[in-house]
């Protein structure tokens, strides 16, 4: 048996969480039932999952950290092969601590989202997380991470690391036979994208997603193109406002997901993400799935899921002029059958870490 205590269930992890239950015999807790702010529903995620969900007791230390209690109950039981952790937190750390203490024989495994800029730049984590790190990892069996080329940094300098992006079981998504066609149809008529380039972003509405850039990037190109910005938060006015100004034309809709947001995928031509700071960006993996080609931030840990010319391009995020060059190139990667750019599936890329946990 394997044990995973994770943070909360995310929908962009619901297909990596169900694989392990299902195929690894992984058992799940987690130590919260969602976060303020959050922007999807817990009953629509855990509604998802081939399992339920079993949420932890916590102690509050501050806003941000918590202990979680009854861990000892769940790791001294007989026949646990494996404990799978959140990266290098205070909850790894006590996995660690009753390990030593009560000399369990179980090996632990770190779920890490680092990228490799986040890594190779440092100004990105905190000092408490770069202590931990040091002090965690001579304590694990192997690391998950997201991002290859962090995958590739940690065992250079450790000896350990598996690579298993954020991405979707693709055979998990299916729509009644020519929904998906008739969306996406209805969405390049309702926004006229015929005979133009549909350019898309989604994200979050934030300065780190470096939608400005995107912006001047947009008012530069000399064929005809509509942009089209998937997504809410704090700075949609100014930016809507920076839109009509630079003349633009661009449509925001608002947050989509499910078969609405697939077809905005299957409508546009090039996904963008110019994030300054990405750890790793699951859009990219979303988009490719549905045939649109990628512009990626060389920032963003998804970034590896980017082969230059068959797929996309990576970007500068700090240089409109790059990411304007990239969306042209990217345009032209030819695709009619709007088939899957995946590099690898969802079962090829969970190969090894399946392989490990047996």
């Amino acid at each position: 048996m394997n044990v995973l205590i994770g943070i909360t269930l995310a929908p962009y992890r619901v297909d990596f969480y169900n694989r392990l239950h299902d195929r690894c015999d992984c058992e799940i807790h987690f130590v919260q039932r969602g976060f303020e702010g959050q922007l999807f529903s817990n009953e629509q995620v855990e509604a998802r999952s081939t399992y339920t969900p079993d949420y932890l007791r916590t102690l509050r230390l501050g806003r941000k950290r918590c202990i979680a209690l009854g861990l000892r109950k769940i790791l001294s039981r007989p026949g646990i092969r494996n404990v799978i952790v959140p990266e290098f937190s205070l909850l790894t750390l006590q996995v660690i601590l009753l390990k030593l203490l009560f000399r369990y024989r179980f090996g632990i495994i770190s779920h890490c989202d680092d990228s490799l800029d986040m890594l190779e730049g440092g100004t990105n984590f905190s000092r408490a997380h770069v202590i931990s790190r040091r002090i965690c990892m001579p304590f694990l069996r192997n690391i998950i991470l997201a991002d290859s080329r962090a995958a590739s940094w940690y065992r250079e300098k450790y000896g350990k690391g598996i690579w298993m992006p954020i991405i979707r079981d693709e055979s998990s998504v299916v729509y009644p036979k020519g929904a998906l066609e008739e969306a996406s149809g209805a969405i390049r008529k309702e926004y006229a994208l015929e005979g133009v380039l549909a350019v898309l972003f989604v994200a979050r509405l934030i300065p780190l997603k470096n939608l400005p850039a995107l912006l001047e990037a947009c008012s530069g190109l000399d064929i005809p193109f509509r942009l089209l910005v998937v997504g809410d938060g704090p700075m949609r006015q100014e930016w809507e406002a920076l839109a009509t100004a630079r003349n633009i034309p661009c449509h925001f809709l608002g947050r989509k997901n499910g078969l609405e947001l697939d077809a905005i995928y299957r409508a546009s031509d090039v996904l963008v993400l110019p994030s300054f700071i990405e750890a790793f960006g699951a859009v990219t993996n979303e988009a490719l799935l549905q045939g649109c080609r990628c512009v990626i931030s060389n920032r963003a840990g998804s970034a590896c899921l980017i082969t230059e010319g068959a797929n996309g391009f990576i970007c500068d995020p700090d240089s409109a002029e790059d990411i304007r060059k990239k969306i042209l190139l990217a345009a032209g990667i030819p695709n009619p059958s709007r088939a899957s750019l995946m590099p690898a599936t969802f079962n090829e890329l969970f190969s090894e870490l399946e392989t490990m946990l047996s």
